[in-house]
Formats: structure tokens, sequence, C-alpha cells
């Protein structure tokens, strides 16, 4: 072992071991302060972490509200449209029973209208209209049968017989007038006054409800036949009369049309060139040239005596003149309805002041002049 040379005076001996406590302090003093400085740094990192923690959550809070917010929006938005997918369900199933109903009243009129007329309507005349998808009415086909559709048939017409059966009655009895049509043309696709539009093929399960609209129609369609038999009106071909006419008509007023067409380019093209050369002139702006030839007024309203200076035929000419080729037939339509007392005379005022409209109030009152 080493062995250390302490000096032989105590009081010496006493003043090195108090040098050597002091440096192994000193020394342990420094080591502790170096580890106090190291905690301090580590510390105020934790708490710039801890704060950053802090914002990134105040953040995320807020985040969340507007999250609850946009749900809670959502879930509304969601109850409103089951409640708008729950009432248009209810308008789809009344809608389909309507329709259905419709369909069964159709078939019973069709074959009714075979039976009196002896001749099978074709198919072509009445499957464009009203015909709406196979899948839409698959549901009532399934539970309808050919069986009760023939009982309901029957009870709708109690002298029912088949198609061979009604053409050897055909040859005895004449047959009697459809009131259901106006025309015969069943080919004609555009006839507006053609009000029977049903599909062939569909079927009605509900057949009492069937029954009694039928029964309805068929008494509301009597008293017009009794009503029609008390007052017979001359107005219904003369206006047939009219209306083929107009057909003729129809091919002028395509062409003029063209001409005019083709005149308001030009004027617009001189215009052009006007204002490049002023010593260029126009052409003279195109006047529509309006038919001579013009079918006699109906003899229901010529009736009453009218006041001098006025024409009925002039009512028609001014109509046709100011107004589209659509809305003159649309008129010619009301005043059909007029004639066959369909409407009355207030709600043909009312329907013609909505089609004629607010720029072309004078037909409104030639009209008043006219029936009143």
């Amino acid at each position: 072992m080493n062995t250390i040379n302490l000096p032989e005076n105590p009081e010496e001996k006493l003043e090195l071991g108090i040098q050597i406590i002091q440096s192994a302090f000193s020394s342990q003093i420094g080591q502790i302060e170096k580890e106090r400085n190291q905690l301090l740094a580590i510390n105020s990192q934790k708490e710039k972490q801890i704060q950053d923690l802090k914002k990134e959550n105040q953040q995320l809070k807020m985040q969340l509200n507007d999250f609850q917010q946009k749900m809670e929006n959502l879930f509304q938005k969601q109850n409103q449209i089951e409640h708008e997918n729950s009432s248009l369900h209810e308008m789809v199933n009344k809608l389909r029973e309507s329709l259905s109903k419709l369909m069964g009243f159709k078939q019973a009129i069709i074959e009714t209208v075979e039976v009196e007329e002896g001749i099978p309507i074709p198919k072509k005349a009445y499957d464009h209209l009203l015909s709406p998808s196979k899948s839409f009415f698959t549901k009532t086909n399934q539970h309808f049968e050919q069986n009760n559709f023939q009982k309901l048939s029957e009870s709708v017409q109690p002298n029912w017989k088949p198609q061979e059966e009604s053409k050897q009655i055909k040859q005895k009895e004449e047959p009697k007038k459809n009131p259901f049509f106006l025309r015969k043309n069943f080919k004609d696709e555009n006839d507006p006054n053609l009000h029977l539009n049903f599909n062939l093929k569909s079927k009605e399960p509900n057949q009492q409800e069937n029954i009694q609209s039928i029964a309805q129609t068929e008494e509301i369609l009597s008293q017009i036949e009794k009503n029609i038999a008390k007052k017979p009106s001359n107005f219904q071909p003369k206006l047939n009369f009219y209306e083929k006419n107009q057909n003729q008509n129809q091919d002028e007023d395509e062409q003029n049309y063209k001409k005019v067409q083709f005149q308001q380019q030009k004027e617009k093209e001189n215009e052009e060139e006007h204002q490049k050369n002023p010593f260029l002139t126009q052409t003279p702006n195109f006047k529509r040239k309006v038919p001579s030839k013009y079918t006699p007024f109906p003899a229901r309203f010529n009736s009453k005596p009218q006041k001098k200076g006025f024409n009925p035929e002039d009512f028609f000419q001014n109509a046709r003149q100011t107004l589209p080729y659509n809305d003159f037939n649309k008129l010619l339509a009301l005043f059909r309805q007029y004639s066959d007392n369909h409407i009355e005379k207030n709600a043909l005022f009312s329907q013609a002041s909505l089609l004629v409209g607010d720029s072309n109030k004078s037909i409104i009152d030639d009209l008043h002049k006219l029936l009143d």
C-alpha cells in the first residue's frame, strides 16, 4: 500500500485535513450545480411543450364545437328529407290508386265503344296516351284477374256481350252515338278534344270504387245528352269547317313567317351597310299578307243582334293576326267547348283572358261585345 508522509506537527496535519475536505466539498458542489442547470433547462423545455399542447387543445375544442354544429344541422336536414320523402311516398301511392282507377275505367269505356261500334279500336289510337311504365303497375296487375274485370264490365254495362256477338247485333241495330268522344278520328294523336286518354293494359283491383266512379260519369253524360237534345246548335259543323280551313291556312302562315324572317335579315344587313355608307337606302318594311278567305262565323253567336260596324269575322281575323298559331287554336278549342255546353260564359272569358294575356286586352273586349 502507498503510504502518505504526514507532517509531524499536529497543527500542520489539521490544516492539511481541512484543505482536503474543502477541495472535496467544492468539487461536489460544482457537480451539483451542473446537474441543477441541466434540470432547469429541461424544465423550461417541458413548460414550452405544455403551452403548445394547451394551444392545440383549444384549437381541437373549437373544431369539435364546429363539427358538432355541422352534425346537428345535418341531422335536421336528414329529418326534413325523411319527412318530405314520406309525404312523397304518400303522394305516389295516391297517384297509383287514382291511375289504376282510371285504367280500369278506360278499359271498360273502350270495350263499350267496341261493342257499340262493332269495330275494334286500333292499339295505336290510345297506346301512346297515358302509358306509364310496366314496373309502375306490376303490383296492381298481380292482384287483378281477367274474370274480375269481366264482372266489372258487366256491372258497368248490364247488356255486355263479346265482340263476335256484337257484330251480329250491329247488322240488325244501328249503332248509338258515343258521347265520350268529340271526334271519331282515333288516329289523330294531336287532337286536343280527345278526353279519354287511358291505357288498355292496366287493371283495377278496387272494383267498388271504380263502379261508383263509372256510374257517376254515366249519369253526368246522360244529363249532357239531354241538354244537347233540348238545345240543338249549328255551331259545331261550322266550327269543324272553320278548323279544316285553318289547316289549309297554316301553310300560308308558315310561308309568310319565313318571308318576314328573310326580310328582317335583309333589313339588318342594310342598316349595317347604311351606317358604313349613308348613300345606301334601306329596304321597305315587310307587311304580313293576311289570307283573304275565311270561313263564316258560327250561327250561335250571330243569333243575337250585334252592334253596328262590328263583324264576327273581324274578331277572328284580328285574333289570328295578333295571337300565335298555337294560342289561336286553343282559343278555338275554348269556343268549341262553349258550343257543346261544357263550359259557361264566365269560364270562357276567364280562360280566354289567361290565354291572351294583358298585352292583348282588345281581343277580350271584342269577345265581350260579341257574346254580351
